[in-house]
């Protein structure tokens, strides 16, 4: 699909890039496909890169926040309303089950943007929640 001969959003900032000829046919071809120009089309692919490696960060710092309470499993005693660790503070578990959805919600929108979003994210926060503190917790 042949983009639009008004696609320009205005004035912008100029970043020079120069591609051998394989590479340039590349980008090309991609940017037909997605009907937009191949500055635009460049541009959104360096934005989906920051966002990727921001969601990256991101799951590398919950991760350190997760690990910092222990296994449920290895936890004596169960409780309705969240898990305790070896201080005695209590982790609920909408706090893991958010924690979770931010992180796939995060990871979706790096990757597509429609509507499903929402739900695949929801279901796989479930998914973790369960995982970590047990099913009987969710």
């Amino acid at each position: 699909m042949p983009r639009s001969s008004h696609a320009g959003k205005g004035k912008s900032d100029r970043i020079t890039l120069r591609f051998d000829k394989p590479t340039n046919e590349f980008y090309r071809r991609k940017a037909n496909e997605a009907g937009v120009s191949v500055s635009e089309y460049c541009r959104q692919v360096l934005a989906q890169g920051v966002m990727n490696d921001n969601v990256v960060q991101l799951e590398k710092r919950l991760t350190a926040l997760l690990a910092l309470f222990p296994d449920p499993a290895k936890i004596n005693g169960n409780h309705a309303s969240g898990t305790r660790n070896g201080s005695g503070l209590m982790l609920p578990a909408e706090l893991v089950r958010a924690t979770f959805f931010s992180q796939e919600v995060l990871k979706a929108i790096a990757s597509n943007q429609n509507k499903q979003t929402y739900y695949a994210a929801q279901e796989a926060a479930e998914a973790e929640t369960k995982k970590l503190l047990g099913a009987a917790h969710v």
